[in-house]
């Protein structure tokens, strides 16, 4: 997946100096493609490539086609292995003080890279620090440069009032999470949660509707990953009611010891000694608004080359409700997240959600299916919107993951799709050079 670094920082620069910042990045072995380029036709033509004569030459790092883009100064590409860093000279207006608007020169440096890099952010300050001297050189700075974070980040993610920044799954979870996209477990771990705790034949005895559920190879499963806790029940003969509770023999024993009588007249260590089982806070925290499947969509995000920064979950914002938001080099993601099928009625509060908050996709995630109705409810609203002009240009994406088999394959496909749309939008400005598209080469070289 491609991901992208970007911090700005003022500058006392303007198109000149900016060919003198290029020229001084070459001589720290950073070297521009455009830059390069000139240098080569001017060498072809016998020429030393000095700062005087590709101004002579009249070749600059202000492109004609710079022309439709009057904010931008000038723009330089840089290759370094498997890094791409573009640096960008541009007009910016700052409002310091209300009704107060002051225009700045600020360069940009931007760097994309695929997530796999685990050194990413270790390059990207090495190239800032060599901009800074770069600066320094050529008389755009009197002071070290102070650069600034400046990464694109969806609208909502600034209005939220309430939500939780996305941890990757611990073991434990992440195994108890997998255990539960079974159905048959979740029924029997539903069905022990209304009661609290319950011997393994009276969860038989409740579950007998269910065809050929193998209630005690679950439970084992269960308890095995932490979902359910042995309890050891003492059960009245003549009442069949549960008198005392305990979670190891040592316990009971201990109970049993004080000669504690039953209301029917028998002493406890007199009565029946059952096995029960009950779910553990795991349990109880993972099935509350079906947590466990946060838990699967977060890891199969994060493997798919997204980081915590990028995944919210149980997001609020005025009396919206998300299950999942995520940034894509700037771009929203909605997630919507159902164990049951979705239906006609969850249809227009996604869609509602989808256009308030501009998402560029959604994705619904649901253990049984999507109604053929909402599928089609959510493709006359969105495109109600498109007409009225109410949402973004072009057609917003809604993929449908139907069972957790495809889970992982379609959220990769989706976020992959989204970064490469993402990346060539934020470098669509950097137009062609030598008849080399920057965008389709940069996408090319990492697909």
């Amino acid at each position: 997946m491609l991901k992208m670094h970007r911090a700005t920082c003022d500058v006392n620069l303007n198109v000149e100096r900016f060919d003198e910042l290029v020229t001084a990045l070459a001589t720290r072995q950073h070297f521009g493609l455009k830059h390069s380029a000139s240098c080569g036709i001017l060498a072809t033509a016998g020429l030393d490539p000095t700062p005087e004569t590709l101004a002579a030459c009249q070749i600059s790092s202000r492109d004609r086609t710079l022309g439709r883009y009057p904010e931008m100064q000038g723009v330089e590409f840089f290759f370094s292995g498997d890094d791409f860093f573009s640096l960008q000279l541009g007009l910016q207006r700052f409002r310091d003080k209300p009704g107060e608007i002051r225009i700045a020169n600020v360069l940009t440096v931007a760097h994309v890279f695929d997530s796999s890099r685990p050194d990413s952010e270790e390059k990207f300050d090495e190239f800032c620090k060599a901009v800074t001297a770069a600066l320094a050189d050529s008389g755009g700075s009197s002071k070290a440069a102070r650069w600034r974070p400046s990464a694109p980040v969806p609208r909502i993610f600034r209005e939220l009032t309430v939500a939780e920044r996305a941890r990757k799954p611990t073991k434990p979870d992440l195994t108890a999470a997998m255990e539960l996209a079974n159905r048959p477990s979740r029924d029997v771990l539903f069905e022990i949660k209304k009661v609290g705790v319950i011997t393994v034949s009276q969860l038989e005895n409740a579950l007998k509707g269910a065809k050929k559920l193998p209630v005690e190879d679950v439970v084992g499963r269960l308890q095995a990953c932490g979902l359910l806790a042995r309890e050891y029940l003492v059960v009245c003969k003549s009442q069949s009611r549960v008198l005392v509770m305990a979670d190891t023999s040592e316990k009971l024993q201990a109970i049993l010891a004080e000669g504690t009588k039953c209301g029917c007249g028998r002493l406890l260590s007199e009565e029946r000694v059952e096995e029960g089982v009950t779910p553990t806070a795991v349990a109880v925290k993972l099935t509350d608004h079906s947590k466990w499947m946060t838990v699967l969509v977060v890891k199969e995000l994060m493997e798919a080359g997204l980081s915590e920064e990028d995944i919210l979950t149980e997001a609020t914002a005025g009396a919206s409700e998300m299950d999942v938001l995520v940034n894509v080099l700037g771009n929203l993601v909605l997630l919507e997240l159902k164990d049951r099928e979705f239906s006609w009625g969850d249809s227009n509060a996604f869609s509602n959600k989808i256009l308030r908050y501009d998402a560029s996709d959604g994705i619904v995630v649901t253990t049984d299916v999507v109604a053929p109705d909402a599928k089609q409810s959510i493709e006359e609203l969105l495109g109600i919107a498109k007409l009225r002009r109410t949402a973004r240009p072009g057609e917003v994406p809604v993929t449908y993951v139907e069972g957790l088999e495809d889970l992982p394959s379609k959220l990769k496909a989706v976020v992959q799709q989204r970064a490469r749309s993402a990346a060539a939008s934020e470098l669509s400005r950097m137009e062609p050079v030598a008849n080399i598209s920057i965008p389709d080469l940069l996408l090319t070289k990492f697909q």
